[in-house]
């Protein structure tokens, strides 16, 4: 259940920041249970030493229009002021949040020319799950990219996914409850205790956090979220608090944050003011191979009303004309003639060169304004039906385990069964093909990973041609034309930093993923670094010798030795995992010997799955090759300047 799982997870620690950020007092009060509020807030941000922008070549350029230290100063000077409503009630079944923001921005474009920008946002929660048969998860949001709402229904994905009403209503009530808010809560206190200072003076109390402070509070409450979301829900996907370590210190390395809040308690003792000032500042290059310090301040103020008291929040009344579905907004480009479905998932092995596709995701990538599905999956008994019209269809049903399925009351069957893996419901690509006219035209599966990349597409244009020119063709491409920028890419990306090794696995075993035929790693080294006739191999009673006749090349002379762990490199030994082998008259190699031969790492090995068209015949085949990279011996750039190029296109 991995999307209901991760689901769960956001809303447990939205739960958790959202109260950690309400109460804020000393201790107890700070982070005593606060059920109900209204609050009125107020953010100014600032910004400092941006002198240095107008130094830049792209902003010399236009200094006589625009002046950047002006500009971007007058962006990071935003005023805004934002009201909340918040309401649970004591089991927190039942979760309502509101809240609208006025943003005032300045716009100086120069000393003559200065004008305020309006913005408006908002953001409106539902979460409602004392109806177990009947649960309601919903997220309204108002922002500046979009004239309607943008709405998430994430009800509506998990019935997707296959769950049901009542498996939903018990998996939020299983991930957020009292006993585990309170816990979590308890656990914050400590971690806040333990990082910061506190004076007290009457019915105010300061809490002051340094920047080493925040480093240890934010990574400790990371854990802490991390931990417990582990802890509920078991999702290997959660990352450990080690996984996120390195990106935290990194960005905290280039990022200085401290802040000081005074929070105000009423006669009650609860919460009724806090003003805080957060301090950061930040490390940027200024186009001279140096560094700048920018700093920012944020003030802000809150006033609280109606604590632990009655609070209506509102939700707005949304319908077809004043909201957008999220994925319209997000989901990229979608053309109403031309669906085009790009899925990643978990690689499930298919047989008779067909291939799984997991149903409820191709459901949300499809869904539009104009196409809403309902999926169900009653003891592996799995109904799907097209609630308004969209598709060729009304009902298809299946049951898990068969594949015979029926469409309007016809049945067919499938190359391969239904299945359910990790609660989602798995189905062959010739059903997908008969309920949607979706085509798979190309899939790819990073067996080391275990993960599968695939692109559906269906044309429904009766302009076909002006359909596929509109989808190829909905973005425009940028092109470097800055003397800078091309020099920049002549010295840094013009050269080859790393260079890679394609592989055909011809092994008979087709399960095999351990073996690389020796013959066609030096072919394919030959074909594509353009090595020429270097190359000598023979084979002589068990025995395959190379040799190397370059003084380019580091590999002089190998020897491999055929039911053996050691392969000889250049007079070195080396030895591998798997030994040597013979099959069907070709010689092959583990990876360990590929790296020690040429120093190449296999990063990818690959299930490709084909579609193509002989004679009004379509043919499928699936195909099994494997990636190798190494650096290339003749790049001069460091490691470290291109290792996410490395992380972009390789594993």
């Amino acid at each position: 259940m991995k999307k209901a799982t991760k689901l769960m997870s956001m809303v447990l620690c939205f739960l958790m920041v959202l109260s950690f950020s309400v109460h804020a007092d000393v201790y107890d009060m700070l982070f005593s249970e606060m059920k109900s509020f209204s609050a009125q807030m107020k953010v100014n941000l600032k910004c400092e030493n941006l002198d240095f922008l107008n130094e830049i070549g792209q902003l010399s350029e236009a200094q006589a229009f625009l002046d950047g230290e002006l500009f971007f100063g007058g962006l990071f000077e935003t005023d805004a002021d934002a009201a909340m409503d918040f309401a649970a009630n004591d089991d927190y079944t039942d979760i309502r949040l509101a809240m609208q923001m006025s943003m005032t921005v300045p716009l100086r474009l120069n000393g003559n020319l200065m004008v305020n920008a309006q913005m408006k946002l908002g953001m409106w929660g539902i979460y409602d799950v004392t109806d177990e048969n009947n649960p309601v998860i919903k997220l309204a949001l108002s922002t500046p990219i979009s004239g309607k709402y943008i709405f998430v229904d994430a009800v509506e994905e998990l019935l997707l996914s296959g769950m049901e009403k009542s498996e939903i209503s018990a998996k939020c009530r299983e991930f957020v409850n009292k006993e585990t808010i309170t816990a979590c809560m308890t656990k914050l206190k400590e971690i806040y205790k333990a990082n910061s200072s506190v004076s007290q003076n009457d019915n105010k109390a300061v809490i002051t956090i340094s920047e080493e402070q925040f480093h240890k509070l934010l990574m400790q409450t990371m854990s802490l979220v991390i931990g417990e979301s582990r802890g509920l829900i078991s999702d290997e996907n959660i990352p450990s608090p080690e996984d996120i370590s390195d990106i935290y210190n990194s960005l905290l390395n280039m990022c200085k944050i401290s802040l000081t809040s005074e929070y105000t308690a009423d006669k009650n003792g609860d919460i009724s003011g806090c003003d805080a000032v957060v301090n950061m500042a930040f490390d940027v290059p200024n186009g001279k191979d140096e560094t700048v310090t920018i700093g920012f301040e944020v003030i802000e103020s809150a006033a609280y009303t109606n604590v632990n008291k009655e609070v209506e929040v509102s939700f707005p009344d949304l319908d077809s004309e004043n909201s957008t579905y999220y994925y319209d907004v997000f989901g990229g480009y979608h053309e109403p003639y031309y669906d085009s479905v790009s899925l990643c998932s978990e690689y499930v092995p298919a047989a008779d060169n067909s291939f799984y596709v997991p149903l409820g995701n191709v459901l949300r990538s499809i869904r539009s304004a104009s196409a809403q599905y309902y999926l169900s999956n009653d003891n592996g008994v799995i109904t799907l039906i097209d609630t308004n019209n969209s598709e060729t269809f009304d009902t298809a049903s299946f049951t898990v385990g068969s594949s015979v399925y029926e469409v309007d009351g016809t049945s067919y069957t499938a190359p391969n069964p239904v299945i359910v893996k990790n609660d989602n419901i798995y189905v062959d690509n010739t059903v997908i093909a008969k309920l949607f006219e979706l085509q798979i035209s190309y899939a790819e599966t990073n067996l080391i990973k275990n993960t599968t990349d695939a692109y559906l597409w269906r044309d429904r244009s009766p302009e076909p041609d002006k359909s596929e020119e509109l989808a190829d063709n909905w973005y425009d491409e940028e092109i470097c034309d800055e003397e800078h920028d091309i020099e920049y890419y002549e010295n840094f990306w013009n050269c080859e930093h790393f260079q890679n090794l394609w592989l055909s696995m011809d092994y008979p075993d087709f399960e095999c993923n351990d073996y690389f035929a020796v013959r066609s790693v030096i072919d394919n080294y030959v074909y594509s670094h353009d090595a020429g006739q270097r190359f000598d191999i023979s084979y002589d009673n068990g025995v395959v010798t190379i040799n190397c006749n370059s003084d380019s090349e580091s590999l002089k002379n190998a020897v491999i030795t055929v039911g053996s762990n050691e392969i000889f490199v250049n007079g070195a030994r080396y030895l591998t995992d798997l030994p040597a082998v013979n099959a069907g008259g070709r010689i092959y190699i583990d990876k360990k010997a590929v790296g020690a031969l040429l120093g190449f790492e296999l990063k990818r090995i690959n299930l490709v799955y084909e579609v193509s068209q002989d004679d009004n015949t379509t043919v499928t085949s699936t195909i099994k090759s494997a990636d190798f990279e190494r650096k290339n011996p003749s790049c001069i750039h460091a490691m470290e300047d291109v290792d996410y190029y490395s992380d972009f296109y390789g594993e």
